[in-house]
């Protein structure tokens, strides 16, 4: 954690872009506020137009801090939030001018697919998702034998939508797993970024295997 500095220009700078954000009603008004726009623009489409989310809602400033995380500076606000994990977490990033700009994936918990077309494709390549987390116990179709198998409930960035995630408990991602999310057995939930995929022929439309850990959060430093 680095020296906070709430006078210093560029933070007045960046609490001035947030606001801009949260001002901001559609996509084009959004992306001069986002880090990598050509890139997130597409998904920032997807994500508010074909899908119909919607950014979470956010109250009051719980947390803010200036961070140096794998050698980059982020400056991260948390506002209390209906979210599983109570917080809105946005994570401002410099970009190619040296502004801090929002994160925007990290912020709307964008995954390569949305849940609902996770269930309806049912995709056996792994595609990387962003959930909310816990320990579960649902043990069901292939993935029957609570011995055998960890279970871990996944919910989607909205709140709602829900999948199922297994790992063989000897495993290194089972063991991951186990040792990181051993807080959330009592129903609170933790960020995390996977990469899942369903068997073949899985008998299931929401029960599948977490093929890899990719973070125990949601922002993803190049």
């Amino acid at each position: 954690e680095l020296p906070l500095q709430e006078t210093a220009d560029d933070f007045v700078d960046a609490v001035a872009t947030l606001a801009g954000y949260w001002r901001a009603t559609n996509t084009r008004e959004r992306l001069p506020f986002v880090l990598d726009a050509p890139r997130v623009g597409p998904l920032m489409q997807d994500f508010y137009e074909k899908q119909g989310e919607t950014d979470p809602d956010h109250t009051e400033l719980k947390q803010k801090s200036r961070l140096l995380l794998d050698g980059e500076e982020i400056l991260y606000f948390g506002y209390a939030s209906s979210r599983p994990t109570g917080l809105c977490e946005i994570a401002m990033r410099r970009n190619a001018q040296g502004r801090f700009v929002v994160d925007w994936d990290s912020l709307a918990g964008y995954s390569d697919l949305s849940f609902s077309e996770i269930r309806e494709s049912k995709p056996t390549t792994p595609v990387q998702i962003r959930a909310f987390v816990r320990l579960f116990e649902y043990y069901n179709y292939e993935f029957g034998d609570a011995k055998r198998y960890v279970c871990v409930k996944m919910v989607a960035s909205n709140g709602v939508d829900t999948l199922y995630g297994y790992a063989e408990r000897e495993s290194e991602i089972g063991e991951w797993l186990l040792a990181q999310l051993a807080g959330t057995r009592d129903g609170l939930m933790s960020g995390c970024t996977f990469k899942v995929a369903f068997p073949p022929e899985a008998q299931s439309n929401q029960c599948m295997l977490i093929t890899q850990i990719v973070c125990a959060r949601w922002l993803l430093l190049d």
